[in-house]
């Protein structure tokens, strides 16, 4: 009888067909029910390698798209160091769906960084971060694929103490599906192009835009919420806009102006591509 994911308490055994027997080691985030989506940590019973159980009600979710995200996350296998491998798709009865991945160990940034940065080198640290984060897309669009929902939730540091050890992403899931009705991504991380304004066709800009605001996110602890756009929807609305320097003291008008490029509201004024976002960060003098 197929295992229910809201059955899946800690410490049950699951049988994962043709992959054997898994202990359930800790719940990541449970069924939401408006993606019908939940993750899960299982250990091997044999083996005790781990893994990451992602689960799929098939009633919100479309097979297809699934089988899409195992390829996208597999055409990235040529970097396993920033990219979970899909081990293992398959079903779960008639109304559920599970994709079995390689454990990324690390601390979201979400989790890790829990303030703006207090000091000169702090802000050294979190410009770092950046620039692994631009590397770690780099890799994606090399592969011809975009993430397409980046925030600090999706991007695991690989050591909270040492972010020099670099980073990953995870949940690839929109880079792989069709662009479906008129919202996708995250409030406060899409780009305006995934939030109604359709005559723009999704591409690696997109991207750039979230990195951006991450990097705000990084700065000030938040992202930058009071970008809307004007009436006409052709640009920013300017009126109450504070640049970087004002709500950072510590950060100069070089970095703001950097990051403003690329959360610009046309996608064809933002960096032509992902390295130019990098190397004009690595010019940065703090």
């Amino acid at each position: 009888m197929a295992i229910e994911p809201i059955n899946l308490t800690l410490g049950k055994t699951i049988h994962l067909e043709t992959s054997g027997q898994y202990e359930v080691v800790q719940c990541i985030y449970p069924l939401n029910p408006s993606t019908g989506r939940a993750l899960y940590k299982i250990k091997d019973i044999v083996t005790h390698l781990e893994f990451a159980l992602k689960i799929f009600d098939l009633k919100l979710n479309k097979r297809q798209e699934l089988e899409r995200e195992m390829v996208a996350l597999n055409l990235a296998n040529h970097y396993p160091e920033v990219f979970p491998r899909c081990q293992q798709f398959g079903l779960m009865g008639n109304d559920w769906a599970f994709l079995r991945l390689d454990w990324l160990a690390g601390a979201t940034l979400s989790s890790a960084i829990t303030a703006p940065p207090a000091d000169q080198y702090d802000l050294k640290t979190r410009i770092e971060i950046l620039q692994y984060l631009c590397r770690a897309v780099e890799k994606l669009h090399k592969c011809r694929l975009l993430h397409r929902d980046l925030k600090p939730d999706n991007v695991l540091l690989r050591n909270k103490r040492n972010p020099h050890a670099g980073l990953m992403l995870i949940d690839l899931g929109l880079g792989s599906q069709d662009r479906v009705g008129v919202e996708e991504g995250t409030f406060g991380y899409q780009a305006p192009e995934q939030s109604g304004n359709r005559e723009f066709q999704l591409n690696e800009a997109v991207d750039i835009f979230a990195v951006g605001q991450i990097g705000w996110w990084l700065l000030t602890g938040t992202p930058r919420h009071d970008a809307y756009p004007n009436l006409d929807y052709t640009d920013w609305e300017n009126e109450g806009m504070q640049p970087l320097t004002k709500v950072q003291p510590l950060a100069n008008k070089a970095l703001g102006d950097l990051l403003e490029k690329a959360m610009a509201y046309k996608p064809q004024q933002r960096f032509k591509n992902i390295q130019q976002l990098r190397q004009a960060l690595e010019r940065i003098k703090i």
